[in-house]
């Protein structure tokens, strides 16, 4: 990667950029590195066809294209300059560091802080333009090396998996009939400000760009206008962070596989009801980032586990937070984790002998094709319910109160000086986003109860802005009726197409839907998953629309691509709706017209726009 890398391409303005073809070109580029670092890994290849696979990424120009578009478009902090002070935030900028690209040595990032829950400040190291470039295509090149090997359990930070990957993971283990109900809820000190550069460097040794990361991880930062060494970890803000903790601390479910016991369990033989054993494993784990959670049977086999824990962190430099990492049992208490409410419950079975478990037993033997083993008859017997537990998720309490505090305050302070046009927007945007993230749980109970608070918070909000008006005068001017609920704050807009905007109804405009886990290790590099991953974000994708609406239908027809730039408009993808011929053209909102754009796609100039989207 350094030093400058050549245009071959003859592009020389950034409108001139087909990012079907840029995407294209890397997609194949990555794909090409996985494959052949999994033949390297299986014997039947070289890594040396890895290396130069490698350095052909990293020399890509179509990399570099990606790379400045996700460091000045598509990064939520794209506006946050660093040292440098310098920011890309217009398409002449852009065509000036894709035309005077030249990584030559890293600079120190900026220190800046960012407040946390528990009211302490979390560091944030801000590495300057050129670097978040360099980090972005080095990125783009280790990341297949090491999605081959990266364990399962792992979903924080990693290509195609996301955290809701996590619960249905823990969720799936919890289910009903498990016999985990012992939980180590644990923390790692500060990870990203501890890790150690040698066990980083050590495990990309051989790599081609490893010496550029060295200098990145021991380029330090600046507070204040004061310099300051690193001699451990790699900054939270900086693109290639992430990756570099997974590769740290990748192994953990590695070091927890191998230890079994024997779990009891009731069966019926000739109608006689008797104790059997079965083996399974001791641990089951799974982690997002530096939160992890390993769950047993026993809190005896968790608190053996745990000294083995910490010697394996201290080998990368890390300690678990004692403050932080806690055994709780699932069934009584229950455990918070990535902003949900994870507890056992118990259920109700079918008893031997009961009546309805004579009609199911009946109906199986009914249904039973000829010649097929004999459906066994349940004994008049009736003995004692087995103990059986069920999982459910939930919101987090914690998380739901913020929420609705965060709403109260806004109502109460700033929306004070603001149209009721934009509070209602506000409000919408304060809750599509909680509301979207939560609705993979059991959530109805909990969106009902938003949906009550935010009422009233609304109410009070109107009353203070309308002391002297009644009731009836504020509803009349404010509320409107929406299948048969006359409680449904609105605003007409003044802008130029008169529309309305309505408060989202967290009890029915969101519905509750179940996550679909990714499976194992699938990875989004490998090309024999190629199917499977386009099939997994189109309906994950589509899940964003209410059933048979407009909007899904135009999602489907145009198959859940971006007609920009080619990829998926996937469930964390940030996208917004195009007008294909402009209204002030002639243009309608009619659905011929219309088609979804990621957001950095639809930002970009709608000359460039107009001759590469169709409808």
């Amino acid at each position: 990667m350094k030093g400058k890398t050549s245009n071959s391409t003859g592009i020389k303005d950034w409108v001139e950029i087909d990012w079907k073809v840029v995407n294209t070109q890397v997609s194949k580029l990555q794909k090409r590195i996985f494959r052949a670092t999994r033949d390297a890994r299986n014997g039947s290849g070289s890594w040396k066809k890895v290396r130069g696979l490698m350095k052909l990424l990293q020399r890509s120009f179509s990399a570099l294209l990606l790379a400045i578009q996700k460091v000045t478009q598509k990064n939520q902090g794209k506006n946050t300059a660093g040292v440098d002070g310098f920011v890309a935030i217009d398409n002449q900028q852009r065509t000036k560091l894709m035309n005077s690209w030249n990584w030559t040595e890293a600079i120190p990032a900026r220190r800046v802080y960012i407040p946390k829950r528990n009211g302490k400040k979390r560091p944030l190291g801000i590495p300057a333009i050129k670097d978040r470039i360099g980090q972005a295509i080095m990125k783009m090149a280790y990341e297949p090396v090491f999605e081959v090997s990266f364990e399962s359990g792992s979903y924080g930070f990693r290509p195609g998996r996301s955290c809701h990957d996590a619960i249905e993971d823990i969720h799936q283990t919890l289910k009903q009939g498990s016999a985990y109900k012992w939980v180590l809820d644990a923390d790692i000190k500060a990870a990203f400000d501890n890790i150690s550069h040698d066990f980083i460097l050590e495990k990309i040794e051989g790599l081609p760009g490893r010496d550029v990361i060295r200098k990145w991880l021991k380029a330090g930062y600046v507070e204040q206008g004061k310099y300051y060494a690193t001699n451990a970890g790699t900054p939270q803000g900086g693109i290639i962070s992430p990756l570099l903790a997974n590769i740290a601390l990748d192994g953990l479910k590695e070091l927890l596989t191998g230890y079994e016991t024997k779990t009891p369990y009731s069966t019926v033989n000739r109608g006689e009801r008797i104790i059997k054993h079965r083996k399974e494993e001791k641990y089951k784990f799974a982690r997002y980032a530096d939160d992890f959670v390993v769950l047993s049977q026993n809190k005896e086999y968790l608190e053996e586990i745990i000294p083995i824990i910490q010697n394996w962190l201290k080998e990368r430099g890390l300690d678990l937070n004692e403050d932080k990492t806690t055994i709780k049992n699932v069934r009584t208490e229950g455990f918070s984790f990535l902003g949900f409410d994870i507890r056992q419950f118990p259920t109700k079975t079918l008893r031997d002998g009961s009546n309805r478990y004579h009609r199911i037993a009946q109906k199986k033997a009914q249904d039973a094709k000829p010649g097929a083993e004999r459906v066994w008859q349940a004994p008049k017997s009736k003995p004692k319910d087995e103990e059986v537990y069920s999982c459910i998720t939930k919101p987090g309490k914690k998380e739901t109160s913020e929420l609705l505090q965060e709403i109260r305050e806004y109502l109460k302070g700033a929306a004070r000086s603001q149209t009721f046009e934009n509070v209602i927007r506000t409000l919408n945007s304060k809750l599509r986003g909680w509301l979207n993230y939560n609705r993979y749980a059991s959530s109805k109970k909990t969106f009902s109860r938003i949906r009550y608070e935010v009422l009233n918070a609304i109410y009070r909000y109107l009353k203070r802005k309308h002391p002297q008006k009644s009731w009836k005068w504020i509803h009349e001017k404010y509320y409107k009726t929406i299948d048969n609920d006359k409680n449904n704050p609105y605003a007409k807009s003044t802008g130029k197409r008169k529309k309305e905007e309505v408060l989202i109804n967290a009890a029915k405009d969101v519905p509750i839907i179940r996550y679909t886990k990714v499976k194992g290790g699938n990875s989004p590099y490998d090309p024999e998953l190629s199917e499977y991953w386009t099939n997994r974000k189109r309906n994950m994708g589509k899940t964003r629309f209410a059933p048979d609406s407009k909007y899904e239908r135009i999602y489907k027809k145009q198959k859940g691509i971006c007609p920009v730039c080619g990829e998926p408009i996937d469930l964390e993808d940030d996208f917004e709706l195009h007008h294909i011929i402009p209204i002030k053209d002639g243009g309608t909102d009619a659905e011929n017209n219309l088609v979804f754009l990621h957001k950095h796609c639809h930002k970009a100039k709608h000359k460039h726009l107009h001759y590469k989207v169709v409808a």
